[in-house]
């Protein structure tokens, strides 16, 4: 039986974002960075795009 693979969705994140995440809650993991965030499974790593904000 073959699992169903699940299409998850890279969710955007400002820089300063990124910068105010203690170590803690976020990773880079071959170059993907990630989050940790509660979901409806309980907590996982979520992927992030930075984003530059244009001032």
């Amino acid at each position: 039986m073959q699992e169903a693979v699940k299409q998850v969705e890279v969710e955007q994140i400002s820089a300063e974002e990124w910068r105010r995440t203690h170590r803690d809650f976020k990773t880079t993991i071959d170059g993907q960075r990630y989050v940790l965030r509660w979901t409806t499974h309980g907590t996982s790593l979520v992927p992030v795009t930075v984003v530059k904000e244009k001032k």
